[in-house]
This record gives C-alpha cells, sequence and structure tokens, in this order.
C-alpha cells in the first residue's frame, strides 16, 4: 500500500479531468483495507451508490471539513472514516455505466484515509 494522506491539508492536488470520490465507513480497519484492495462495489451496482463524487477538490474539501455539501449531509459522524480516490472522468463514467462497471475502483486510486472530526 503506497502512502496516503491522513489529513485534509495532505491531500494531493486534484489533477485537470479527474473527480475525486468520497466513501465512508465506520470501520478503520475496513478503511485501511480499501487502501490495500480497492474500493468493491459490486454489490451496490455501480458506484454512486456507496460514494459522493466531486468534480471540484474544495467542494471535497468542504465536505470532509463540514459534513455538508448542497444535498448532503451524512459524515457528520464522530469515528467515521472517509477513504478518498482520485479517478480520471473515463474511469469514473466506466463505474457509472451498469453493464460496464468493473466493481472494484482499483487500489492505486486511494489518496486519503481521514477521519471525521465532526
Amino acid at each position: 500500500m503506497a502512502d496516503v494522506a491522513r489529513t485534509i491539508e495532505e491531500l494531493p492536488i486534484l489533477k485537470d479531468e479527474h473527480v475525486r470520490l468520497i466513501h465512508k465507513t465506520a470501520v478503520k480497519e475496513k478503511a485501511e483495507e480499501i487502501a490495500k484492495t480497492g474500493l468493491n462495489y459490486k454489490q451496490n451496482c455501480i458506484i454512486d451508490q456507496t460514494v459522493l463524487a466531486f468534480a471540484d477538490a474544495s467542494d471535497a474539501e468542504r465536505y470532509l471539513r463540514t459534513g455538508r455539501t448542497p444535498y448532503h449531509s451524512l459524515f457528520r459522524h464522530p469515528g467515521r472514516f472517509a477513504v478518498v480516490l482520485d479517478v480520471s472522468f473515463e474511469e469514473y463514467r466506466t463505474h457509472m455505466n451498469l453493464v460496464a462497471a468493473p466493481g472494484i475502483v482499483p487500489a492505486e486510486c486511494v489518496v486519503g484515509i481521514i477521519e471525521s472530526n465532526l
């Protein structure tokens, strides 16, 4: 497992033509497992059933800091962990396709595991 960011400030700059995905889990060991093996969403059919997607890194940062987006406020639970993954728009579209979705986002896409302070 490559080193991943543990704080919001350590997250890398979101590359052009990429989207930042945030998957929430209450179990630290599960977050660490995702960093090693990738995010398996096979039982959810498409990726958006288990992540929030942000095309703008500042929106993702605001969500990690406050638990709020215009549509979601689900991260406001102490002890929760956010697994942060960066994927290209093209790869993201594949994960959204019911026919072509591979069911797993590779571990190489994990850029951070951030614990909620909320």
